[in-house]
């Protein structure tokens, strides 16, 4: 990440370097603490020669290249090399899911958002990782051993369109959502929304705003009780964002998945209802909007523009006005009043 521009600097002057320089520019670093010194040094002794050097600058978009404070400072060095070249999203992962994600470990009694209870998790056999077969909507057929197993945890499949439900007959018929990775289950009301939230929860990823969307989840589910909210990711943040929800939400209404590999985050897209990116500064892009957009879920993003670039307001999603909660309530309220919206 740091360290490698003085090396492909001087390899370019003497020559060592044959191939053409390509700068990919995806993001001004920001970061806090030692991070935000370094960028800092970094800039200041090696990204005006890069660019210089450069034989082609990529920016991902033409709000990216007018926001950037290095793009817009540098301009006149690489306005003749300059190329926009948005992200883009492996569509033989991202797509649309009609059938269950994996599933690990099932406990249909577990309770999220419990540290203790993280810690009296039993370990099962790796027979209880099962994939679940694809079937159409309300099929009652199709018990096969996969099925069988779950029904041995007192679980059995519902569905309605692709966003999947999980009952639990030892629990009264009560929905539960699975923690696919850590193998920990919540349970969460029947017909619920799952608001889902995908990205780093880390100091250098501090203007995602997942603390003002635990607030503005929270306001909403005061209105409607439906709402589960599916936090993916992890990072040194994460505890104070549980500690946070803890506080702020019911328990049982929310879950953190902690850091998932990177395989596996199709599957818990394919978990939510839609997508929420409540970041309030930075953003070049936000590639999980497409992601997300990819599989057939709608997102609800922040009013940056170069977040506007990507969800057109109330065409694929909605846009709120960011770091402000209740605008942020209102539209996930909004989302949830127009099925339309919803995955299907």
């Amino acid at each position: 990440f740091f360290g490698g521009t003085e090396f492909i600097l001087f390899a370019k002057w003497f020559k060592l370097l044959k191939a053409k320089l390509v700068v990919h520019y995806h993001n001004d670093v920001v970061g806090v603490g030692i991070v935000k010194s370094v960028a800092w040094l970094d800039e200041k002794l090696f990204l005006k020669s890069l660019f210089r050097s450069a034989d082609a600058v990529i920016a991902l978009s033409e709000y990216h290249l007018q926001h950037s404070r290095r793009l817009s400072q540098y301009y006149e060095i690489i306005k003749n090399k300059l190329h926009i070249l948005p992200n883009g999203v492996d569509v033989a992962r991202f797509k649309p899911f009609h059938h269950r994600p994996e599933l690990g470990p099932l406990f249909p009694e577990g309770i999220v958002g419990s540290r203790k209870e993280k810690q009296k998790e039993t370990e099962l056999s790796s027979s209880s990782f099962v994939d679940p077969p694809c079937r159409e909507a309300g099929d009652p057929n199709n018990e096969n051993k996969e099925q069988k197993d779950l029904n041995s945890f007192g679980v059995s499949f519902g569905f309605l369109g692709s966003l999947p439900r999980l009952t639990s007959g030892k629990a009264g018929g009560s929905p539960v959502v699975p923690r696919t990775v850590r193998g920990l289950t919540g349970q969460a009301p029947a017909g619920m929304t799952v608001v889902g939230f995908v990205g780093a929860l880390d100091q250098a990823h501090y203007f995602k705003g997942v603390d003002d969307l635990i607030k503005g989840f929270a306001l909403a589910r005061e209105k409607d009780t439906r709402l589960y909210l599916l936090i993916v990711g992890g990072g040194d943040l994460q505890q104070n964002l549980e500690k946070r929800a803890q506080e702020t939400l019911p328990q049982g209404s929310y879950t953190f998945s902690g850091v998932v590999p990177n395989e596996k985050v199709p599957q818990y897209l394919n978990m939510m209802s839609f997508l929420v990116l409540p970041s309030y500064e930075v953003e070049s892009f936000g590639i999980v909007m497409i992601e997300a957009l990819a599989m057939g879920k709608p997102v609800l993003a922040s009013d940056l523009e170069s977040l506007k670039e990507v969800v057109k307001d109330k065409l694929i999603g909605l846009t709120f006005r960011g770091k402000d909660v209740k605008d942020l309530a209102d539209k996930i309220l909004e989302m949830c009043r127009d099925e339309s919206r919803l995955a299907p």
